[in-house]
């Protein structure tokens, strides 16, 4: 399992944000952003991307193999809490979810190997 802290540097405070509400492997783990606005609030939010194994249980699509099945869990600093996305996603096998970049509203990651995505968060 798999358990996130985030550190306020100017205070060196940590907060624990748990497992989140579904638990797999480090393995399955695809990628973490943290996203914060002050502009638009004081509250952070945690957004994490999971690998699941099994496409055609999760979704009725036709199986490709170049393509896996992701899905989204955000954790919020205002509740507390995690919550999932209402739905997973597909994406090529080769997508990165690292290094994301906040804006607008939404995270967009851009990759030279596989699907370009855009997540928006509102």
């Amino acid at each position: 399992m798999i358990e996130w802290v985030v550190v306020e540097v100017s205070t060196s405070l940590a907060q624990n944000l748990g497992y989140g509400i579904c638990v797999y492997t480090r393995d399955s783990h695809k990628g973490l952003n943290l996203v914060f606005d002050p502009s638009r609030s004081p509250h952070y939010k945690v957004v994490c991307i999971w690998h699941f194994d099994h496409v055609d249980s999760v979704l009725s699509i036709d199986y490709d193999r170049n393509k896996l099945c992701y899905h989204i869990e955000i954790y919020s600093s205002e509740t507390g809490s995690w919550r999932a996305c209402v739905e997973p996603f597909i994406a090529n096998q080769n997508s990165e979810f690292l290094g994301g970049v906040y804006w607008n509203g939404a995270i967009n990651r851009f990759n030279t190997s596989g699907d370009s995505l855009y997540f928006n968060l509102h």
